[in-house]
């Protein structure tokens, strides 16, 4: 059978969804042979990470997953197009800027799709299996009736974007009350900045994003005055429909006539609700699962009384 991908978003489109490659992204783009290639293409790998409390901040590396340690941000723009040549260079027949349009059936089973070129043609497909990976709005969702489960109304909003002429860092996340903050370093110098809020304050902050992206970042220390001191490189782009809820992977009968394998499933709360105070018997429990076993794999900072020292062997 040949694979046959099906592609209706237009190049370029950049979105925040696998943004963030952790180490086993990275160890599937190293088993395929992609690694290097997503270097080539400027993606500077991160070799350690910051989960930033407020009066508590833990940087480390973070386990190795088949040998892949490090962490990568790419552009989805850069990532898609490596994806998408990959699977063209493995015999994967690529129909771009197609769209479905139904999902045929026969005997219960998903067996054809119907789909429409640019220019505008309609044809049908043969398809033994269908996957859908189109999005939140997917069409084979739709077309196959896969219910969703576990929703829950969206309860955060967010915006980012892009600067250059910050210094280089590894990625970071910030955790305030109220506030999710990310810096992630990514393609060509760029680094991505994120703030995520509560829905509620959606319609006040949407009035002046600028001012009010700013001034959430003033909870970082010295982060809201390094970003005014970059460059801004995009426009700002923001969602407030972040829905929660799981999708049934299949439909009809369950038979697995079709695969909708684009279930999101968000954190409630995005970390909005995150403490600065966090109880030491957590944090225990979260370093429990960091490595420790060599010197300088973990360390701590920005300890509220300002001084700085190395975990114990072991845990906290």
């Amino acid at each position: 059978m040949l694979p046959a991908c099906v592609g209706s978003v237009p190049p370029p489109f950049s979105s925040l969804s696998t943004h963030f490659l952790w180490q086993h992204g990275a160890a599937h783009l190293a088993s395929r042979g992609l690694l290097p290639r997503l270097r080539q293409l400027g993606c500077a790998p991160s070799h350690e990470l910051t989960f930033d409390f407020g009066r508590v901040a833990i940087t480390g590396r973070p386990p190795a997953v088949q040998g892949v340690s490090d962490t990568y941000c790419p552009r989805r723009t850069i990532l898609d197009k490596l994806l998408v040549d990959a699977a063209v260079e493995a015999g994967t027949e690529l129909l771009d800027r197609t769209s479905v349009i139904g999902v045929r059936w026969a005997g219960g089973r998903a067996c054809d799709l119907d789909i429409r070129g640019a220019d505008g043609t309609s044809k049908g497909l043969d398809a033994r299996v269908v996957v859908g990976a189109d999005g939140r709005h997917s069409v084979i969702a739709i077309e196959t009736q896969a219910k969703a489960y576990g929703s829950v109304p969206s309860l955060t909003f967010v915006y980012y974007s892009y600067w250059s002429g910050l210094s280089d860092g590894g990625p970071a996340y910030y955790m305030r009350p109220g506030r999710l903050i990310l810096r992630w370093p990514t393609n060509d110098g760029l680094t991505c900045i994120y703030v995520g809020s509560p829905r509620a304050g959606f319609g006040e902050f949407r009035r002046d994003i600028e001012t009010n992206f700013l001034r959430a970042l003033d909870c970082v220390e010295g982060l809201g005055e390094e970003v005014t001191g970059g460059r801004r490189e995009e426009r700002f782009k923001g969602a407030a429909d972040l829905s929660n809820f799981y999708r049934m992977a299949y439909a009809r009968a369950g038979r697995w006539p079709a695969m909708q394998v684009t279930t999101r499933t968000r954190r409630r709360d995005s970390g909005c609700r995150m403490l600065s105070r966090v109880p030491r018997r957590w944090l225990r429990r979260w370093m429990a699962f960091l490595p420790v076993s060599s010197p300088g794999t973990l360390r701590w900072t920005a300890i509220k009384s300002g001084g700085t020292r190395q975990p114990r062997r072991g845990g906290v």
